[in-house]
This record gives structure tokens, C-alpha cells and sequence, in this order.
């Protein structure tokens, strides 16, 4: 990132704009010229912009907070200009593009009709994209993101972006949007966790659940051993999330 290309810049909309280049172009590089990323691994856990610099990737929290200090820099305090966007449902999650549904959907949920299934199994996590065994809503590339990330990670419970001049900011994928309606218009869909509990048998499904080669196991389903996400589409005609201030924290 170059300061110099703010050509004196001092009020906030104009710093805004010229620092979001660098951004835009998703490949911000440290000093030492190492390109930081936006969930090149789907399960990293550094959310603060002192952890995307110590490890080179991070959360949106660390990228929206990185974008505000750049404009510290320039004499700018914009640290409440952090916006927090969630489900008005506390219970669901929603899908930035692209996802693909699959046929019509077989939940049995009227409100959720589609299901994906997916392993508890933390010894054996794969870092690079979804692990569903079973899948009717399906994770295509979409958005690309930081790092030049063509598919990064996509699922949330919260995301961050950052309000200056009534534009929302996104740092992690170097987007821009005018209001709350144009982001949700990239969300895909909403999943919750069914909480119906039941037995997998794997002779039956000829698969191997649990991932112990073998097909001879009684798996229990939204237990201990594999969870159902239930999801349904993103209805045009509704407004799903909301968004309200927050504060960066050091």
C-alpha cells in the first residue's frame, strides 16, 4: 500500500477512495512484499489486524480494521465507522456468493428445504473448502477476495465492513456497496443446524460417514458425530440482515 498516492487528500470520502485502490486490486502486501490473504484457510482464526499481519491472512474484522488504521495514518479517525452486518434470525448463517442448488431440495423443512451434511470430525479437517459429504446447496468460485482468493471462504455469522461517506466498504473483497440492500443482493442463501437427532446407518448409504474405512457403522446424525444444515434461498423481496455500529478493539 502507498500513501503517496493520497496527493494530500484530507478529508475522509477522499482518503476513502484512494486508499481503496490498493485494495480493490485484492493483493495488499506487507513490507517484506509477502501478499496477505482473506481465508486461505478456511478455519484460520485471526480475526485482529495485528494477526493478518504476524500470519498473513485473516478474518474480515482484521481487513476492515486495517482499512480504518490506513486512514489513522493520514490523520483520519474513522474508528466508528465499523458496521457489523448479521442474520435478523440469530439462529442462521448466510452464504456470499456463489452457491448452487441442487434439485428441490430434500429437508422435509418447508422453511428450509434444502439440506447439506457435514462431519464432526476435527482431526481430519480440510482447510480449503467445504467438507459436506451430502450437499444440495454447493459451493462454487465466486467472489474473489484477498490474495487474489478465487474461492475463499463464505459462510458467516457476522461480516464487517466499514461506512465512510455513506459508502460501505468491503477491505476483504474489495468491494463497494451503496447500502445495506446491494450487499445483501451477493447473499446466496441462509442455513440453520437441524436440531433433529437420528441415526445414519452406513450398509444402507454405502458411504463411510465417520471416515474409518469401513461401512459398518451406526452414525448419529445432529449428535456427536454428523451435523444436517438446513437452507433456503435468498428472497429478493425480504431484507434478512441487519446492520449496526461497532468499535474496533486493539
Amino acid at each position: 500500500m502507498n500513501g503517496s498516492t493520497l496527493g494530500g487528500a484530507n478529508d475522509s470520502k477522499t482518503c476513502a477512495e484512494a486508499i481503496f485502490k490498493d485494495f480493490e486490486e485484492r493483493e495488499v502486501k506487507k513490507m517484506n512484499g509477502d501478499t496477505m490473504w482473506y481465508y486461505k484457510d478456511y478455519y484460520n482464526v485471526n480475526v485482529y489486524l495485528a494477526d493478518i499481519l504476524k500470519f498473513g491472512e485473516g478474518q474480515c474484522y482484521g481487513w476492515s480494521q486495517l482499512f480504518a488504521e490506513s486512514h489513522s495514518i493520514q490523520g483520519i479517525d474513522i474508528t466508528s465507522c465499523l458496521r457489523r452486518i448479521a442474520p435478523k434470525k440469530s439462529v442462521e448463517q448466510f452464504y456470499i456468493k456463489a452457491w448452487e442448488y441442487i434439485g428441490n431440495g430434500t429437508s422435509q423443512n418447508a422453511n428450509y428445504p434444502y439440506v447439506n451434511r457435514e462431519y464432526y470430525d476435527k482431526d481430519n479437517l480440510v482447510r480449503d473448502k467445504y467438507d459436506y459429504f451430502f450437499e444440495e446447496f454447493k459451493d462454487k468460485a465466486g467472489l474473489p477476495a484477498q490474495g487474489v482468493n478465487q474461492n475463499p471462504a463464505t459462510k458467516f455469522m457476522v461480516h464487517y465492513l466499514v461506512e465512510i461517506g455513506g459508502l460501505l466498504y468491503c477491505p476483504a473483497f474489495g468491494l463497494t456497496y451503496e447500502n445495506l440492500a446491494a450487499f445483501e443482493n451477493n447473499v446466496d442463501g441462509f442455513s440453520i443446524e437441524s436440531q433433529t437427532a437420528r441415526i445414519f446407518d452406513e450398509a444402507v448409504e454405502n458411504k463411510d460417514i465417520n471416515r474409518d474405512k469401513d461401512k459398518i457403522d451406526k452414525i448419529n446424525i445432529n449428535g456427536q458425530d454428523v451435523c444436517e444444515i438446513l437452507i433456503r434461498k435468498n428472497d429478493p423481496d425480504v431484507t434478512d440482515l441487519y446492520m449496526i455500529p461497532d468499535f474496533f478493539i486493539e
